[in-house]
């Protein structure tokens, strides 16, 4: 255990992201292969911190520990490119973004 995440987690997010990459529909241009490996890598890193995290809080999934890592892994790759899409949201129009946000979290 390195950088307080399991080898394991971030290889089976690495699996799990791969297989999601497989199914996700992209032109081919080299910018977006390359991008989509960045957000598999990515997506795989943040499936090694977010799995301890699930199991802290539910106890009761310590036995399907890679099952855990595997979902997130698919998630992980979209939660990535959705903070991806947010940043360039924001560079286009910080003030519309940040009033969207406030207004989700009023609700």
């Amino acid at each position: 255990m390195k950088f307080g995440i399991k080898t394991g987690h971030v290889i089976t997010g690495l699996l799990a992201s791969g297989i999601g990459l497989i199914f996700n529909k992209r032109s081919n241009t080299l910018r977006d292969k390359i991008r989509s490996y960045f957000v598999v890598i990515c997506g795989s890193i943040l499936t090694g911190y977010i799995t301890p995290l699930i199991l802290l809080r539910w106890a009761w999934l310590d036995s399907a520990e890679y099952s855990v890592a595997f979902v997130f892994g698919l998630f992980g790759m979209g939660i990535v490119e959705s903070i991806f899409l947010l940043i360039t949201k924001l560079k286009e129009n910080p003030i519309q973004v940040g009033k969207a946000i406030r207004d989700i979290f009023k609700r």
